[in-house]
């Protein structure tokens, strides 16, 4: 009997890292936002949760708007409550967002029966919802929520902008004091985490399908008009969830798509570093895809040239 090769395990960026991203996604969502909008966060890491809720409430009080959070540290009828807060009362003209924290208490029974109450209800006024507000919804769910609400509220699923990890690795300090970072651990490939799979890599999928209709990563061109209209972000997570657990020929190709569009940005903007920063990030996502499907002479080509890129940032 021989047993099937354990899956590549997903490194994660440490906290700060991962906020910036984070943000970086977030605020360029919210400028190109005009209206309401809901948004989805699947929380893994609480405290990079509570890092984008702060730069984005500092972001809203610099345009004098303010962030109406929604969160309870008790379950009992949490999702009344919230409820009453988005739709019991007008919308305040200095609302800048909603941040609903639905997150809390995984696993717990009157948590988890709050949170399927609330998803039933919010998919009952989804149009009253996107009737009556104009700031965004920024849904928080505990990690692998993503999958049930897909299950329970379709109509609002079909709704969301987006729907985005929110997972770093966290600061632990070894007996001899010096900090590292905690890795993810790899999960089987639970009905759950199948159901994560398939909403990361869908969410990719239909972006591309709708900035760059149907283009190959090998047919995009710098002059494409919906160049700058699709997030990194997205395809980073679909390509990530991807090797985690074995899918390697979409890892291919998203990992593919990626670079083809970090490298047209950096060719149409070569004055921004930036831009060389993600064609770097993309080749060693590259690299990375093609070390799991034993291209070893692919994956040291990808490594090499991200390491040059980086050298010429420093």
């Amino acid at each position: 009997m021989t047993s099937a090769p354990l899956p590549p395990t997903r490194a994660l960026p440490p906290l700060e890292a991962a906020a910036q991203q984070a943000w970086q996604l977030l605020e360029r969502r919210l400028r190109l936002l005009h209206g309401f909008g809901l948004l989805v966060y699947s929380v893994r890491t609480p405290a990079l949760a509570d890092a984008l809720k702060a730069r984005l409430a500092e972001h809203l009080r610099g345009q004098q708007r303010r962030l109406v959070v929604i969160s309870s540290p008790h379950p009992e009828q949490f999702a009344e409550l919230s409820l009453k807060t988005l739709l019991g009362v007008p919308e305040s003209v200095d609302t800048g967002a909603y941040w609903l924290e639905a997150h809390r208490g995984a696993g717990r029974a009157l948590w988890d029966a709050e949170r399927r109450e609330l998803l039933l209800r919010l998919n009952e006024r989804r149009s009253i919802l996107e009737a009556e507000h104009h700031a965004p919804l920024i849904l928080l769910l505990p990690a692998g929520g993503v999958a049930d609400m897909a299950r329970l509220a379709p109509d609002l699923w079909h709704i969301r902008l987006q729907s985005t990890e929110l997972a770093a690795a966290l600061p632990v300090i070894r007996p001899d004091g010096i900090d590292q970072a905690v890795e993810a651990v790899d999960q089987p490939l639970t009905p759950e985490a199948a159901a994560e799979v398939e909403a990361a890599l869908g969410y990719w999928v239909d972006q591309w399908r709708l900035n760059f209709d149907g283009l190959s990563a090998y047919e995009l061109r710098p002059d494409h008009p919906r160049l700058w209209d699709i997030a990194l972000w997205d395809g980073g997570r679909a390509l990530d969830v991807c090797l985690q657990y074995g899918r390697l020929d979409q890892a291919s190709m998203v990992a593919q798509e990626l670079l083809s569009v970090s490298r047209w940005r950096a060719q149409a903007e070569s004055d921004q570093p930036l831009h060389l920063r993600d064609v770097s990030v993309s080749l060693n996502k590259v690299g990375a895809v093609a070390q799991a499907q034993g291209d070893w002479t692919g994956a040291e080509g990808a490594y090499r040239e991200s390491l040059g890129i980086r050298r010429e940032l420093v």
